[in-house]
């Protein structure tokens, strides 16, 4: 239903058919950065967080799923009381370059005394790191 709901809000243009080659480094328009190793359909790997220039990069684990061009991960961000998840497509820019085009959602811990936790949406473009 979320996903559903979603597809309907984040509409992505079209790209062509690409199987995923997902192993590597990928930074966003942000500059928090995931580095991604896959195994058969899992990708499990990190994703290096930038909060606030003061704080600089923090680490966190990832773990998801991956079927041909479509990806989906899980972040948990240890102490700061919050997770996140992304789902995205591979597809190319205007420029031919490859790109991850993805909607995410972070919920975090219930604050004392609200009766529900806060979510979050927005949406994420990571480009492939070049070394």
């Amino acid at each position: 239903m979320l996903l559903s709901k979603l597809a309907r809000i984040v509409r992505f243009p079209a790209a062509r058919p690409t199987f995923a080659k997902w192993t590597g480094s990928w930074v966003d328009e942000r500059g928090s950065r995931m580095d991604l190793i896959c195994r058969g359909r899992r990708v499990d790997g990190s994703y290096h967080a930038i909060f606030n220039e003061l704080q600089g990069r923090e680490m966190f684990p990832l773990t998801g799923y991956f079927q041909e061009n479509l990806i989906s991960f899980t972040v948990h961000f240890f102490g700061h009381g919050s997770l996140a998840c992304w789902v995205g497509e591979l597809g190319e820019d205007e420029r031919g370059a490859t790109v991850l085009r993805t909607a995410w959602l972070l919920t975090e811990r219930l604050k004392s005394g609200k009766k529900r936790a806060a979510a979050l949406s927005g949406n994420n473009e990571f480009r492939r790191l070049r070394i």
